[in-house]
């Protein structure tokens, strides 16, 4: 399965920007904290654990796609709000199934280190291109 797709994660981070939610507690974007939140083990680490989701449906119709997710972790270094933003209209039933892995993975996933701004843990906001195609 591993020569299926190529994942390309941390290379193309996008800032998102952070807002208040109902609680005020503030989600900051990554260019706001001073330590970023951290998957244990790194950024290969992470790849190597999204390599769970299973492409090979998406393979057969879509071939070569790029979508985007976004997620947070929390002060405790949960992910939560995992959401794809973007899905091919030519494949959006394969893309919804796609999106239910993704949820599942990541509320599975183990605690990040938090992002911190002055020693003080935040909510930090990705929003992550993911580009997929077999070979």
């Amino acid at each position: 399965m591993k020569n299926l797709f190529l994942i390309f994660f941390y290379l193309f981070i996008s800032i998102s920007y952070g807002q208040d939610n109902a609680d005020s507690a503030k989600v900051y974007s990554i260019g706001e904290v001073e330590v970023k939140p951290e998957f244990p083990g790194g950024d290969g680490a992470l790849i190597d654990y999204l390599l769970k989701i299973n492409f090979n449906d998406i393979f057969e119709e879509c071939m070569i796609f790029t979508f985007y997710y976004s997620f947070e972790i929390d002060t405790n270094g949960k992910a939560q709000n995992i959401t794809m933003l973007r899905k091919r209209e030519d494949c959006m039933e394969l893309f919804n199934n796609l999106e239910k892995q993704l949820i599942t993975i990541f509320s599975e996933m183990p605690n990040w280190t938090p992002g911190m701004i002055l020693g003080k843990k935040v909510r930090v906001k990705y929003t992550v291109p993911l580009r997929i195609h077999p070979g």
